[in-house]
């Protein structure tokens, strides 16, 4: 490659979005960690920026997107050889464009191991490259400085205000002393300048660079036109779990609504937008901006879909806030509710919910006919077996859509991680912690195993959001979509058995009897694997509608009956 650009050229920048997946997953496969393919906001928001300063040419890799096919038929592919095509795909990219700086964004600390491997890759074929990392090592700077050698420097929290000064330091003496929210090297030393910069202005950042994207194949591999948004940036709460205070501080800052407004017509124009996702910590943490977002979307007669994807603040909730959402255009409501024990809200995770406000709003949504998720989190440091199984019976009787059970995990700068450096509760050694992710168990205590929760936390999800969701007694409107939402998990996890059971059983309900057969074939094919087996076989001895229908269709070919 040569790297002597011309003298009237711009320097080159490369931001790589590093695969939302887990290179390195256990033989649980209950625990795996992956996400749903969507449109990210983060590079293309450092991508506007720096292009906006008009001193850089930048470019953005979305390795996720290229390589979605890869990465979403995750059995037939062993681990290295992921690894290998997406290296390859890197390096073929460094080539073509020759950067003189490469940039990772990565948002979760599962996705650890794969930016370890692709930084080293860069900087062994490309000595000379500088690279650069964004996202989850905001929270454990100094770990991810020395286990990934080969990065230069790391960003810490929001990168928009720092990015530019970094660059302008990369053209001079590389003296980035003076800049806040970074980790460099100053030759073998790791330097962290942890104060956090923030954007305080939020119209000062540019729009996403999102046509440095390829919209058109998320628009082809969704079904339809998808786009994240901002309207707010950080949240005002102190909850003892919660690491977002890392990442953009306290106090709450707000855009211009109309502002907002003008973004979401320029995505419905430029982009034919059918769904929008608020992206914000807290969209309704300031009602009185909420509202008036949402009396502006209907105003302006948007007519789009939409809904925040981080939850509502239950006590934030109220029956006119909720009409709006619905008269806007939302398609669920998820509430942030954590816990069913008033204890545990109270007295461990510092979290302000009144659990019968909340029953009240659930009430009000089934009302209006708005759709309901609700986000809990079990296997908190004190929290009792009864005070899980409390959890779960209230997240089952809201009679929800679905209901997200993550397992309390100790992020460091967290009053988890410090309770549980005291306690001596983390299973795993502490430079492990890289690797934490929600749906695995992280501590044990002397209330409960890490096997007990695992078993518990699974168990909850597959009841609550399959086997007994109320879907199953919806009408065929509900049923058709219930029948999207499970497609959509088995294309995030293709090994979901009881997905694919799902599936079957929703199209045999709605009188297409052989496409469920076909599903129920899958199925049988992913029980032949024995991780799969190992992670949900167990659920098939449930009596339920879709197992009971699965099993009698299994009974039928081995007697050769005509079911």
């Amino acid at each position: 490659m040569n790297n002597h650009q011309s003298n009237h050229a711009k320097p080159r920048i490369l931001l790589v979005r590093v695969p939302e997946v887990e290179l390195n997953s256990s033989d649980d496969m209950r625990a795996t960690a992956v996400s749903g393919l969507a449109v990210p906001l983060g590079p293309a928001y450092i991508a506007s920026t720096i292009r906006h300063h008009g001193q850089y040419d930048v470019q953005i890799l979305d390795l996720y997107l290229d390589l979605f096919e890869i990465y979403a038929h995750s059995l037939d592919h062993d681990k290295s050889h992921v690894l290998e095509i997406t290296r390859k795909t890197l390096l073929d990219s460094i080539e073509d464009y020759n950067p003189l700086i490469v940039g990772f964004s990565a948002l979760f600390s599962f996705q650890h191991n794969f930016v370890q491997e692709l930084a080293d890759s860069v900087k062994t074929h490309y000595p000379e490259i500088r690279i650069y990392l964004g996202g989850y090592a905001t929270i454990f700077p100094q770990m991810v400085m020395e286990q990934i050698q080969s990065l230069d420097v790391l960003f810490i929290g929001e990168a928009e205000s720092t990015v530019l000064k970094v660059l302008e330091e990369e053209n001079n003496l590389r003296d980035f002393a003076q800049i806040s929210g970074i980790a460099y090297r100053d030759r073998d030393k790791i330097v962290i300048n942890n104060t956090l910069s923030r954007v305080m202005d939020l119209e000062e950042i540019p729009l996403p660079a999102f046509d440095l994207l390829n919209t058109a194949k998320y628009r082809q591999i969704l079904g339809r036109s998808e786009f994240p948004i901002l309207t707010s940036r950080s949240c005002p709460f102190s909850c003892n779990y919660c690491s977002s205070k890392l990442y953009s501080g306290r106090g709450l800052r707000l855009r211009n609504t109309d502002s907002i407004l003008n973004e979401i017509s320029y995505l419905k124009k430029e982009y034919q937008l059918d769904l929008l996702y608020i992206r914000d910590e807290l969209f309704n943490g300031n009602r009185k901006h909420a509202k008036t977002l949402l009396r502006g979307m209907i105003d302006r007669q948007l007519n789009i879909s939409w809904f925040d994807t981080n939850a509502f603040h239950v006590n934030s909730l109220d029956e006119e806030f909720l009409d709006l959402c619905k008269a806007s255009g939302c398609i669920e409501a998820i509430f942030a509710i954590e816990s069913g024990s008033p204890r545990v809200l109270k007295e461990i995770m510092n979290k302000r919910v009144d659990l019968d406000h909340a029953k009240k709003m659930a009430e009000h949504c089934r009302k209006i006919d708005l759709p309901i998720q609700c986000y809990f989190v079990i296997g908190n440091p004190g929290e009792t077996k009864e005070e899980i199984h409390m959890t779960i019976d209230f997240a089952a009787s809201l009679s929800a859509e679905g209901c997200v059970f993550s397992i309390a995990t100790p992020f460091p700068g967290t009053q988890y991680y410090e309770l549980a450096l005291e306690k001596g509760f983390l299973v795993h050694a502490p430079e492990d912690i890289l690797r934490m992710k929600y749906m695995d168990v992280n501590m044990e205590t002397d209330n409960f195993t890490a096997q007990w929760l695992k078993d518990t936390q699974y168990d909850a999800n597959i009841r609550v959001n399959f086997l007994e969701n109320t879907c199953l007694s919806s009408n065929r409107e509900g049923l058709e979509k219930a029948r999207i939402k499970y497609g959509r998990i088995f294309q995030q996890y293709d090994f979901h058995v009881i997905a694919a059971i799902m599936m079957g059983y929703i199209d045999i309900k709605l009188g297409d009897v052989e496409k469920g057969y076909t599903i129920f074939a899958k199925a049988e094919t992913l029980l032949q694997n024995e991780h799969v087996k190992k992670a949900f076989y167990k659920y098939l001895s449930w009596n339920t509608l879709p197992t009971d229908t699965f099993n009698k269709w299994m009974q039928s070919k081995i007697s050769g009956d005509v079911f």
